[in-house]
């Protein structure tokens, strides 16, 4: 019964803070690999915060083999408006961009050519030459 209301948090949420993080790597312990409800919350979460919020969502979307998991990260990337320099340099540096399929590069490189942010560059270049 815990862990329905640990969900019912969860959705309810619209301003993202630690607290929330916390809870979901609770749940993401808890919930086996394959578990839908968990796996569907992420996919809401990545759709309803903004990347710098949630950037540890991408990690585990892909340790949880999710459906569809690199085109929802792509189009969450592709959102992203941040000015940070600190997220510019620390979402460049991710590991889970190695997983990424090579055919994804060309698309971060567009995202570049419309934004003008070098950080994609610098992604399509990690999963083009891992």
């Amino acid at each position: 019964p815990w862990i329905k209301y640990l969900f019912q948090q969860v959705n309810k949420v619209q301003k993202w803070d630690y607290d929330l993080r916390s809870l979901v790597f609770i749940l993401n312990a808890y919930e086996a690999q394959d578990s839908k409800e968990f796996n569907q919350l992420l996919t809401q979460l990545i759709q309803k915060f903004n990347l710098n919020e949630i950037d540890f969502v991408y990690e585990l979307l892909l340790q949880r083999s999710v459906p569809g998991a690199f085109e929802l990260i792509y189009h969450s990337l592709a959102s992203f408006k941040s000015k940070s320099s600190y997220y510019y340099s620390y979402i460049g540096k991710q590991e889970y961009w190695k997983k990424f399929p090579k055919e994804y590069a060309p698309k971060i490189r567009a995202l570049h050519e419309k934004e003008k942010l070098n950080l994609f560059i610098e992604i399509a270049d990690t999963i083009e030459y891992q």
